[in-house]
């Protein structure tokens, strides 16, 4: 199913304040920064795959749920601190990788004994405490990244921190297990769309 940019938009504010959330809320009831924010990354290629894109502004654009969570995932990475810029070039370089991920994931987290959660480790963050290890795939931009890891075990968390140790600090941890699960509760409230607004 598709949906329109402002009920892209709505899901993701469900998705991160539910509190603050209702089915009958409008786009101009979700605070600016976050509404600049989504749109930010859009408008940088964040959120929608190249073959998808509608290719210029004013002309309908759809979005899907897989869209909303690598929105998320990006929402969260600059919660966490890491600069805009270097978001995009990450998601970019790694969407297959992530998008492959999501579709192998479950759409609740209902119940599960243990989240998902993707484990991201910007080089450069960790360039003083881990002078020697592993070399970075790089990626089109300046900033490389070591491998991005999924994590959907209690034993894979404790293997994964056995590896990393203390570099760990390093590494920005995204719970994806309950973005994707919020954001497949939030869809269902709106009506689908054969034509969503860019």
């Amino acid at each position: 199913m598709s949906y329109q940019r402002a009920q892209l938009i709505l899901a993701l504010w469900a998705a991160f304040a539910p509190r603050s959330w209702a089915p009958s809320m409008s786009l101009k009831n979700v605070p600016r920064v976050f509404v600049r924010r989504v749109r930010n990354f859009l408008d940088r290629g964040v959120g929608i795959t190249g073959d998808r894109r509608a290719g210029q502004k004013g002309v309908f654009q759809d979005y899907e749920i897989d869209d909303a969570v690598e929105l998320g995932i990006a929402l969260s990475l600059q919660n966490a601190g890491m600069p805009q810029s270097e978001i995009v070039l990450f998601l970019l370089a790694f969407q297959d990788v992530i998008r492959t991920h999501l579709r192998s994931m479950p759409t609740s987290s209902v119940g599960a004994d243990f989240s998902h959660f993707l484990v991201v480790t910007p080089h450069a963050l960790s360039e003083t405490i881990r002078p020697f290890g592993p070399q970075p795939r790089s990626t089109s931009g300046a900033l490389a990244f070591f491998e991005l890891k999924f994590v959907s075990t209690k034993e894979e968390w404790q293997a994964l921190a056995n590896d990393i140790g203390w570099p760990a600090a390093a590494s920005i941890v995204v719970e994806l297990g309950d973005l994707v699960s919020r954001l497949h509760d939030a869809f269902p409230h709106f009506a689908p769309s054969q034509r969503g607004r860019k």
